[in-house]
């Protein structure tokens, strides 16, 4: 099975290449969103070595986040998903998303630090945030995510939408549905606002899966001069009328239902 449906052939370099002014302009932050770039049997045999909720390693449960897992091990993946990776991390991949987005010299992950498989439950979300801009243990500054949306079926309705959020926080100005073989890219600064941050209402067994791959240079010099914060974790901002200290349960409740949503006792 290919990895690419058109990656041998130049394909997606080329389809990198041909809408680079359209990233650059897009709104409200440099993005754009690839429907059915990879081969859908590949995506469907990851889908099968998905790992439950319950068994990723990392479980998030708080104000801003809810109801969400990752694994960044990726020793723990299955044998496609790995390779599925590997591809994401390669030359090849790398020096298309170059000329996508006009930033060279970008570098990998091995770590998978933050990213990796990511998985969301009914009534989960993430609060509209911008991304750490510091890898701490590689010492590079972040500058691209890429994901990909494993969620055959999915229906609007159920929500889950990443929205993209002007600077000023006024507005969302677009958002993507995560649909089966999407995947959104887009640059990260300290304010690249994006999220999906209303709680999803899903059927039982649905969940809200993808891939989070995050791309750095080793710009350190110029990571201050770039951001005015330098470098910074997560910044959670609420949206016009919402107060992440009312209507939202804390931290220990959350945890304490998340732990019961896995059957964890």
């Amino acid at each position: 099975m290919k990895i690419f449906n058109r990656f041998s052939d130049d394909g997606f370099l080329d389809l990198c290449k041909s809408n680079s002014a359209a990233y650059g302009s897009a709104e409200p932050f440099p993005s754009i969103c690839f429907d059915d770039v990879f081969d859908p049997a590949v995506l469907h045999e990851v889908l099968n070595e998905f790992p439950t909720l319950g068994e990723l390693s990392v479980k998030n449960g708080a104000q801003t986040v809810r109801y969400k897992g990752h694994e960044s091990d990726i020793g723990k993946m299955g044998q496609v998903t790995r390779e599925f990776i590997l591809a994401l991390n390669s030359p090849g991949f790398l020096l298309a998303l170059e000329e996508l987005t006009g930033i060279d010299g970008l570098i990998p992950d091995p770590y998978l630090y933050g990213g990796g498989l990511h998985c969301t439950g009914s009534g989960g979300f993430l609060k509209v945030h911008a991304d750490f801009n510091y890898h701490k243990k590689l010492k590079l500054r972040r500058r691209i995510n890429v994901l990909v949306y494993l969620n055959e079926g999915w229906r609007p309705e159920w929500g889950g939408q990443i929205e993209l959020w002007s600077k000023d926080m006024l507005k969302k100005v677009k958002g993507f549905d995560p649909v089966f073989n999407r995947m959104v890219i887009f640059s990260t600064d300290s304010d690249t606002f994006h999220g999906h941050p209303d709680p999803m209402v899903l059927p039982d067994n649905v969940f809200r899966r993808s891939i989070a791959m995050y791309y750095y240079t080793n710009a350190q010099d110029s990571l201050v001069a770039a951001e005015p914060r330098g470098k910074h974790t997560t910044i959670y901002r609420e949206r016009p009328g919402e107060s992440f200290s009312n209507g939202f349960p804390q931290k220990s409740s959350v945890a304490s239902v998340f732990r019961k949503m896995l059957g964890l006792h």
